[in-house]
């Protein structure tokens, strides 16, 4: 099932509006709530090295845990997007901003330097 983002902020919207939270949904309060889910995505790899942590994802049980902790990751990203429509005003794209990030991080890391470096070697 595809869906874009538009949708799935509505879909988000409506169950927040649903339950009456929008109060708890302020930008402090869903960006701690990121960074809680980010850490508990985070902890299915803390102290694996890299072939233990590829090991650890192939397990279908773990993968589909990841992914749940991926999809709390976007859901509070996409509530806290919503979040800043409602406190400003002013509705955000934020496929736009994505891909605006993508061109301006293709420029910052132009592919001819930086292909197969994770960052270049400073003399």
């Amino acid at each position: 099932m595809a869906i874009n983002l538009e949708d799935l902020k509505a879909t988000l919207r409506d169950f927040v509006a649903e339950r009456e939270w929008e109060r708890f949904h302020e930008p402090k309060d869903l960006a701690l709530a990121i960074s809680i889910e980010s850490g508990e995505l985070s902890e299915h790899f803390l102290w694996k090295s890299v072939d233990e942590a590829g090991d650890y994802v192939k397990n279908e049980e773990n993968a589909a845990k990841i992914v749940e902790e991926i999809a709390d990751v976007m859901i509070y990203s996409l509530n806290f997007v919503n979040a800043l429509e409602r406190i400003t005003g002013n509705p955000i794209d934020i496929a736009d901003a994505i891909l605006a990030k993508i061109e301006k991080n293709a420029k910052k890391y132009p592919a001819k330097l930086y292909k197969n470096k994770a960052r270049l070697d400073k003399p």
